[in-house]
């Protein structure tokens, strides 16, 4: 049984993240913190497996929760949950040794999946990192990124790409601002023609 931490600031998204992980096979919530300064004092007595971490919060980020958490637990497993698809929260995350980076809005079997991952000790590193690198790899989009650059490549819609893959519209345009930074593009027309290139190119 994966042992569950969950911070955040909002109550909504607290609650509605700890019922979501209450509720799947494998796994309970063991604390729930508001505050960076809750989630470190609750941590200590409840030694979580994974801590799903608010990256916004009135004291502080969720990744300097993370870093401070690792710090006296290695074992421990983070991921963050930030509101948007932001280069420096992705950053500090990477830097603060979280296992994956969300967006707060990620479909409900994602983060499930997610934190079934991280807990077994895998690392979802295509979610910590931006293509801001001068050599970037043949293929620097995550898969779920990729899905949605192939269904605009097919003309799709958002609320038809949404309805495609089960996810809410306004995630599919975080998806496509994420998909046009890492190419380096400014339109979907563009990013659907950069990605019929070869990967040479």
């Amino acid at each position: 049984m994966l042992a569950v931490l969950v911070l955040a600031d909002h109550d909504l998204v607290r609650r509605g993240v700890a019922d979501l992980i209450d509720a799947a096979a494998g796994m309970q919530v063991v604390a729930e913190a508001a505050t960076a300064r809750q989630a470190k004092a609750r941590a200590g007595v409840t030694r979580p497996d994974v801590a799903i971490l608010g990256y916004q919060l009135a004291d502080g980020t969720g990744a300097a929760v993370c870093a401070a958490l690792r710090a006296t637990d290695p074992r421990l497993h983070c991921i963050i949950l930030c509101a948007s698809d932001d280069d420096e929260a992705r950053r500090e995350s990477a830097s603060a040794g979280a296992s994956a980076f969300l967006l707060e809005d990620v479909a409900a079997g994602e983060l499930i999946d997610a934190v079934r991952r991280v807990g077994s000790g895998h690392s979802l590193g295509a979610t910590l990192h931006t293509a801001a690198s001068s050599a970037p790899s043949p293929d620097p989009l995550p898969r779920r990124q990729r899905e949605v650059l192939a269904l605009v490549a097919r003309g799709l819609s958002n609320r038809a790409i949404a309805a495609e893959l089960g996810i809410a519209e306004k995630t599919v345009k975080n998806h496509l601002t994420g998909i046009m930074r890492t190419l380096g593009v400014t339109s979907r027309t563009q990013a659907a023609l950069r990605a019929a290139q070869p990967a040479h190119e």
